[in-house]
This record gives C-alpha cells, structure tokens and sequence, in this order.
C-alpha cells in the first residue's frame, strides 16, 4: 500500500498549524507527532505543540497525520474564573443587647458570603473568613442577609464575598455599632452586678481624681461615690459625666430623678436626686455625616474622602475627634486651608470641614477603611481597590548587539505590575523571558522579529516588538585584476604604453587597481610591474606584468665580397654585429646587379655569419653582402 505526505488546506472560518512536537490533551485515539497537522475553527488557538487555548465551550478538532490518516474529536474548554465579585450598600443594625442584623449586595450567585464583627474599623481577607460569626451560602445574585449574635460592645462590621472559584470580592466595612445591656429597673434591690445602661440612658464611670466634694453628690444620704463607681440616669432627665459634673439637656424641666450606682464590688442603689438650679448640658453631639465609599482605586495609594462639615452642635463648643484605621485633618475657614494630617485624638466645633484618608490596600479589589468619631458620631471612610488587571507598562527596547548568528536584545519595563516576562521570535510559541532576549543559530542577513509581554496572574500584557538583520557573511574573495595585451618589449627610450586593465569584484564594484612601479624604459632589462586593487573587506587582487627594455635596432651592414658566389654555395661572412638581442634576429642577403636575394643563416659565431646562397641566385663576380638586425614585432 502507498504512503503519500498530504497537506491539509483549511476552509472558511478554520485554521490549521503544522505541529513540531506534541504537548497537547486532545484525546486522539493515535497520538499526533511532529510534522502532523491540527485544524480548528479560527476562534481558538492552537500552538505548534497542539496546546489549544481559546473562549469556554465544545470545538471540533481534526487531526492529519504525515501520511495522510486523519481522525476528529470534540474538545471542550474550561477556562479558570479569575473575576472577583463586587460587593455594595452594606448595613449594619444593632439590636440591644446582643444582635445585629447585616446585609449586602453582590454582583456574583456562587460562593460564601462571610460577616465579621470585630473592634477594628480594617480587616484583611484572611482574617474575616477566619473569624467570620455568620456565614451564608451564595445562590443568587442580589442581597445576602443574616443576624449577628454578638456579646454588648461596639463592632465594625466587614462583608467579604469569595466565590466558588476562590476569588475574593472587594471589602466594605460598617460604622461602628454599639450592642448595650438592658438596664435594671428594680430600685430597691441591692445585686452584685456590672452596670451597662440600654438606649436611653447615660452610664457614666468614675475617673481617677474624682472628687466628690465638688460634685452633686454631696446632696446624697448615701456613701459618697469615689473614683471607679459607675453612675446611670435617664438622659432625657439628665446625666452626670467621668468627672461627677451633672448636665441635662436644654429645656428639661428641674425635678427629682431617679440615679443607679453601681459600686465595684457589684452592689447597686438608687438614688433620688434634685437636679434643680443646675445648668443644661452644652450640645456636643453633631448631626449625622457621612463619606462617600470610592471603588477602583489603585492599590497601596494614599486616597483622600469627601469634605464633611460638623453641624448641629452648640457654637464655640469642643466636641471629641478621633480616628480608627486612617488620618484626618480639620479646616477651620470653610476649607480654604486644612491642618496637617494627624491620627491623633483632638477636638472640633461647629462648622469645621473634616477630611480623612487611608492608604489602599496592596491586593486588588480589597477595602481599607478609616472610621472617624466626632461627639460620639461615626462614619466609616472605605476606599477599595481596583480590580486586578493585566500588565499595563510599556516595554522599552536597549541597544541591542548584533553578529552574523546572533542578536542580544535588552529590553526595561515602565511599571511593576507583572510577574514575570515571555518573549516569543517570529510569531513562534510564547516561552518565559528575561532581559536581554538572546536569539542564537541565525543565518548571515537574516531578519528576525523579536517580541516581548509582561505577565501576570491575571493574564498576559500587550506584545511589544522590534526587528533586526544579522550581518552580512564577511567578505574573504579578493577582487580579479586582468591584464589585456600580456607581457611586452619596449625599445630603449621609447615610450612604454601600459596594458589596459579591468577590476572585477563579487561585492564591490568601481575598484581601481595601482601599479607598484613607473616603467624606466631607459635601463635594457626586465621589469615586473604589479597592478593591485583592494575590496572594502580589505581582499587585494594582483596581476603581474613583464615589459623587457631591448636595445634599439642598429642600421644594416654593407659587406663587400669579391669572390664569386655560386648557387647553394656555403660560405662565410665576417660583420662587427653584436649578439642579437632578446627578440631579435639577423638577416642576411646578397645583392646582384640591384636585386637583393636572401642568404640561409646556419649559424652564428664570434662576428662570423655561416650562409648559404640561394639555388637560384645568379653568377656575380662583385656581389654586395648585407646583413642586419631585425626584431620581433610584439
């Protein structure tokens, strides 16, 4: 059976990747390998290791293997929950002496909702989910509501929202709420108890330095009270302060009221005391105010509230300040100026501007608060933080280093919002990174694309991407120098005419070539002249040219011979020549009643020409004898 290599070509709407290797978990019944193809819709991705990734849902996957066998399956995607729910309008009310009914808002119908009561205006996520007193499954979006039993004291109360996948929602904490014990009613009787009043009523504890002789108790038939005792009355009535001084609201009529002491080894009296010709108590508590909660801040940021104004109690009148989890700061001219920050405890009157500020939490979608008090009225400030985001910073390309198989690129980030870097070369598969991005194993001139991304735990930032060429492949061939007309003979002082000569080069082009040397044509001899010529890669080419310096051509000689010359006769010429030179030769010749017939050189020695007359040449008692030197043309 034949096996034949087959290509898939993807239709409409698909795509298809060539694998180089095989990572992915798509159940084919025959593992795919390297040289395989992978076919999907163009929605999804899938790598050159046939990981698939892409939106949640069920896809049709095709596979093809080298030889041509395919196979299809169904893959479905389940994509992590990394959304945090978003909790809002938080309530929190107290019921005397023991419960508080909560509520919020969530954005998200899965998960645990967890309400914590504690002293604290600020909690981290940990802490109320361990120390949550009330607990509630999540099935729908919208309210989530249960009650608090709780022992008396003042609470903050915080609301976390986790879903199922574990993301934690953003934080929001209540004002402080303050659970009290019932009162005691029964007058008569003497307990051994703890006395903390119920709505309604003012209990007051004995500071140290109490002194009962300046206060109203010396009206009393009873034991003096001294620092320790705790004092209760009906406010509406009037009540006494830490101090024993005694104050009742403006327009309470004078009369005799009823006041409980509790003394510290519990025993309890009532007391009736004449509140007559005592002065009403100044207003110290303010109307209510209230900050606005601000979401998406950034994290671990200094954010300041909104300004509130103190109203509603007497002028010219101290009123306490404190703060819990933050700072504030106070204006005194209707804002135009605010003090320095502080969390200090002070004190306030009517018309101050209040401002507060808390620094942001470092964990996206988390709350921090700050609680201020002022005459005994509170609001919470919450500033929560943004959700987490992808890597938001630029990625800022060094200097890189470039050679004929490699390139070195650094690279800088402008935020610190990752976690780590990938980088991936020519739009291959993504893989971890670090600054500089080395790319190895490259051709000469080979361009590659570098591309860099911040990551996160939230996700993958944006592809940041620069271009590079290798060097060029380093030139080792010398230019070619030719020479037309090859070597040459010059006569002694005549003029040299130089050959003509052609540079050529495989990288170069307009190289001219030099020669070493200026032919002297007045010296006989031999002279090399080499002609060069050098490439910008520094290659030197040569070509060699031999020019031979002869002596000049001396005119014929006359020889007289008196003797008669025969046909094919051999005979001897004496001459004052001299040895011919490198390209010449001697001739020779009889003259004959004015026609020149040439003679047979046979040899040459010591000035004596060896001839041989022609078979032709007619008789001549007085032939004339010529001999010269010719040369060579070249």
């Amino acid at each position: 059976m034949a096996t034949v290599a087959a290509t898939l070509a993807p239709g409409a709407g698909f795509a298809n990747v060539t694998l180089t290797s095989w990572a992915g978990d798509a159940a084919f019944a025959t593992a795919p390998v390297a040289g395989g193809q992978i076919e999907a819709v163009d929605t999804v991705t899938v790598s050159a290791d046939g990981t698939v990734t892409g939106s949640d849902g069920s896809y049709t996957l095709m596979y093809i293997s080298p030889t041509g066998a395919s196979e299809a399956l169904s893959y479905t995607i389940t994509n992590p929950d990394t959304v945090n729910p978003v909790i809002d309008t938080l309530t929190a009310t107290g019921s005397d002496p023991d419960s508080i009914d909560v509520a919020f808002n969530t954005d998200e119908g899965n998960g645990t909702a967890y309400f914590f009561a504690s002293a604290s205006a600020t909690e981290t996520v940990s802490a109320i989910k361990a120390g949550a007193q009330g607990t509630q499954t999540v099935s729908g979006t919208g309210t989530q509501s249960l009650t608090l039993t709780l022992a008396t004291g003042t609470y903050y109360v915080h609301a976390l929202h986790e879903d199922d996948a574990g993301n934690p929602s953003n934080i929001l904490v209540s004002s402080a709420v303050t659970l009290e014990a019932l009162p005691v009613e029964d007058e008569s009787a003497t307990v051994a108890a703890t006395l903390t009043g119920g709505a309604g009523y003012t209990t007051a504890t004995l500071a140290v330095g109490f002194d009962a002789s300046t206060s109203a108790f010396q009206q009393w038939t009873g034991s003096e009270p001294a620092a320790g005792w705790q004092i209760e009355t009906l406010t509406a009535e009037g009540y006494f302060d830490e101090n024993g001084d005694y104050w009742k609201d403006a327009g309470v009529a004078d009369g005799i009221q009823d006041v409980w002491v509790i003394q510290p080894d519990g025993t309890v009296t009532v007391e009736q005391f004449d509140n007559t010709g005592l002065a009403e108590a100044a207003d110290t508590t303010p109307a209510a105010f209230s900050f606005t909660d601000v979401t998406g801040q950034p994290v671990s940021t200094v954010t300041e509230s909104n300004i509130i104004t103190i109203t509603g109690v007497d002028a010219a009148t101290d009123v306490a300040a404190s703060i819990t989890g933050g700072e504030y700061a106070v204006s005194t001219d209707d804002g135009a100026t605010f003090g320095a920050y502080t969390s200090a405890a002070t004190n306030v009157q009517l018309d101050d501007q209040i401002k507060v500020r808390v620094t942001t939490s470092a964990s996206n979608s988390t709350g921090a608060s700050a609680a201020f008090t002022a005459g005994g009225v509170s609001d919470t400030f919450t500033a929560t933080t943004e959700a987490a985001q992808v890597p938001q910073g630029t990625i800022t390309f060094g200097s890189e280093t470039i050679d004929g198989s490699s390139i070195s690129q650094p690279f800088s980030y402008s935020l610190s919002d990752q976690s780590s870097f990938e980088s991936r070369i020519d739009g291959g598969a993504a893989q971890a990174a670090t600054s500089p991005v080395v790319v190895n194993s490259l051709a000469y001139s080979q361009t590659v694309q570098i591309e860099i991304r911040a990551i996160n735990e939230t996700g993958s930032g944006t592809w940041s991407s620069v271009s590079h060429t290798t060097t060029a492949e380093p030139d080792t061939t010398a230019p070619v120098v030719a020479l037309t007309g090859g070597d040459t003979s010059v006569v002694q002082g005549e003029t040299y005419t130089p050959p003509t000569v052609t540079v050529t080069d495989d990288t170069d082009s307009d190289l001219t070539a030099t020669s070493d040397i200026t032919v002297d044509t007045s010296v006989i001899g031999t002279q090399t002249v080499t002609y060069s010529a050098t490439d910008a890669a520094g290659n030197t080419g040569t070509a060699q040219h031999t020019v031979t310096i002869i002596a000049p051509i001396p005119d014929g000689i006359g020889v007289g011979y008196t003797n008669v010359i025969n046909p094919d006769m051999t005979f001897g010429i004496a001459t004052t020549l001299t040895d011919p030179q490198a390209g010449e030769f001697l001739l020779a010749g009889i003259i004959i009643d004015g026609t020149k017939y040439d003679l047979q050189i046979l040899s040459w020695d010591a000035g004596t020409l060896t001839v041989k007359a022609p078979n032709d040449l007619p008789l001549s008692a007085s032939p004339e004898l010529t001999v010269e030197r010719a040369r060579v043309s070249v």
